[in-house]
């Protein structure tokens, strides 16, 4: 049976493959669709400083029934990396062997607690300068 018009309403925050999934379940079954993003939900979450993303190249898959499957893996990094570009995220992405990913992390994370942090009121008001600094 086709529906006319299909209706998804979600924070899609992050995307994920289930979010895909349900959007084309619903283009199977409607002639029509609409997704909503709950903008409201989204201006509330603080944006993060930086998103460490480990690229997949190089990393042996793991079953462990939690994750989609290793054909989607480089599908899925892709979107990730796009998704950080559009929104121009502040990212590092990881390469190379668990070693040097595993510096980079944390050069990456040292680097941000350098900088220092900002918090919001009423705590940022009484900070002279930021914090860690």
């Amino acid at each position: 049976m086709r529906f006319g018009h299909g209706l998804i309403v979600g924070k899609f925050y992050p995307p994920h493959l289930g979010h895909h999934e349900l959007i084309r379940a619903a283009e199977r079954e409607c002639e029509r669709v609409t997704v909503v993003v709950a903008p409201a939900v989204r201006e509330l979450v603080r944006p993060a400083d930086l998103y460490l993303l480990t690229d997949d190249d190089g990393v042996p898959f793991e079953d462990d029934g939690l994750r989609d499957g290793e054909h989607l893996r480089r599908w899925m990094t892709g979107r990730f990396r796009d998704e950080l570009r559009v929104h121009g995220v502040r990212n590092r992405e990881l390469t190379g062997t668990y070693g040097r990913r595993l510096r980079a992390a944390v050069r990456a994370t040292d680097d941000l607690l350098a900088r220092g942090w900002t918090f919001a009121p009423p705590l940022s008001a009484a900070a002279p300068k930021p914090i860690g600094r």
